[in-house]
């Protein structure tokens, strides 16, 4: 057993682009986040995955999954 924080947030564009406005990139300024423990696969050196699984709160509460894949493209 171990001790996780969790949790979601929007940081304020002021903080998200910590005051250089010219690399603000013009998303609105705002960057969401989550802070949880992720499970890190590497399927190959140009793919990565990361998985989040929360064993739910409760017995009538189902498991949360997220998966976000990231690969990488080769331009011509």
């Amino acid at each position: 057993m171990r001790t996780m924080t969790t949790g979601v947030g929007v940081l304020p564009p002021e903080v998200a682009s910590d005051g250089d406005q010219e690399n603000a990139g013009g998303g609105g300024g705002e960057v969401l986040y989550m802070r949880a423990t992720y499970e890190r696969i590497v399927g190959s050196r140009d793919a990565v995955s990361y998985h989040l699984i929360s064993p739910g709160t409760g017995s009538s509460s189902p498991p949360q999954e997220l998966s976000v894949f990231l690969l990488r493209t080769r331009g011509d």
